[in-house]
């Protein structure tokens, strides 16, 4: 009777700590994420002041997507 009482409680503790470590992984996936995220707005915006630069400065089309590439499917 003891020894299922302490199978059934250890099992319990395991469950928790297993939902513990899933919860903290899963928090740790979504800072990464958000912070990939900051950097691309970060990006973006450096981006858009370069283009904006180099047109301001008389650059034409053609010279400007080769010093600011754009990104495939996200042209501007």
């Amino acid at each position: 009777m003891f020894g299922r009482f302490v199978c059934a409680v250890v099992l319990v503790m395991a469950v928790a700590m297993a939902g513990t470590r899933s919860e903290k992984r899963n928090r740790e996936l979504a800072r990464q994420i958000s912070l990939q995220h900051y950097r691309l707005k970060v990006l973006e915006r450096d981006r858009a002041q370069a283009r904006l630069r180099a047109e301001s400065q008389g650059a034409p089309a053609r010279v400007l997507d080769r010093v600011v590439p754009r990104a495939a499917g996200n042209e501007t």
